[in-house]
């Protein structure tokens, strides 16, 4: 039996849009969220709020900036050589690499307060 090359585009374009769904449910991003009962909020349960709040903006934050990614790139394949597009795609590339960078470093810094704090999180 010969799978055509249709078939192939169909199964790897499913599995790449599926790959976010695969990714969150790895992570745990979309577990429910506990809360003490009702006026008995501890310390660890406000940092654990403060944890989901803080990798949902991430979350949020890098698919932003893959998709201004995506645009960046567009921007270079049709400047056509005219250097200002060009400068403008390359101005936005550096924000796009900026914004990542400071992604990564806050929740670096989530990570250096908990331990800071010596609470445990995600748990």
């Amino acid at each position: 039996m010969k799978i055509s090359s249709r078939k192939i585009a169909l199964a790897a374009a499913a599995g790449i849009a599926l790959m976010p769904l695969m990714a969150m449910g790895q992570s745990g991003i979309g577990a429910p969220l506990t809360i003490p009962a009702a006026n008995i909020i501890t310390f660890p349960a406000v940092i654990n709020i403060l944890n989901t709040a803080v990798t949902w903006a991430y979350t949020i934050f890098m698919i932003l900036a893959v998709f201004f990614a995506i645009i960046t790139a567009f921007k270079y394949l049709f400047s056509g050589g005219n250097p200002e597009k060009v400068k403008a795609a390359t101005r936005s590339l550096i924000y796009v690499i900026v914004a990542i960078g400071i992604a990564m470093i806050s929740v670096s810094i989530r990570y250096l307060v908990a331990n800071f704090l010596g609470v445990q999180i995600g748990a």
